[in-house]
């Protein structure tokens, strides 16, 4: 009686480690052929786990760190760069400006002196939908010959703003 309730048992456990299979059904006929339709997600999984956990569409603009004008330099150039993958339809645009286009140089308390200078080359750009690989861009900060000689030597700074907006 033992041995039959161990080949029972035997065969019960073989009958509850079968995997079912999901798929369509597919019913032939005069063919060997069926259809499957494939579809894609505007969502991202970023982490791995299989579950779709951000959208897919996405860009990055990567902008210089911060520049040093050497003293008397007419021209200087930055670069930037932009990657995207956006929805169909839209695009990124990238502008840099400054507040007003003028470096401060404070030496002491109450005192502000100013050095005027120009942004010039690609300060507006509109990226496409899909721009791989990255984009490579530049702009230069122009300072007149003129406004170099008129200038009292110390350390100049302003901030220039990079901004970005899908549209």
């Amino acid at each position: 009686m033992k041995k039959i309730i161990a080949i029972v048992m035997a065969l019960v456990m073989m009958m509850a480690v079968t995997v079912p299979a999901f798929a369509a059904d597919l019913s032939v006929k005069d063919t060997d052929s069926g259809e499957v339709t494939i579809t894609t997600s505007t969502q991202k999984d970023t982490d791995g786990d299989g579950v779709p956990d951000t959208d897919g569409d996405w860009y990055v603009v990567t902008i210089p760190a911060d520049t040093t004008i050497a003293w008397g330099e007419q021209a200087t150039e930055l670069k930037y760069s932009a990657e995207t993958h956006l929805l169909y339809g839209k695009t990124l645009d990238v502008k840099v400006t400054s507040a007003d286009y003028i470096m401060t140089y404070a030496p002491e308390e109450n005192v502000a002196l100013d050095l005027a200078f120009a942004l010039t080359g690609d300060t507006n750009v509109n990226f496409a939908t899909v721009t791989y690989p990255a984009a490579e861009k530049a702009i230069s900060v122009d300072i007149t010959e003129d406004a170099w000689n008129n200038a009292v030597v110390g350390e100049y700074s302003d901030i220039l703003t990079f901004s970005a907006a899908v549209v």
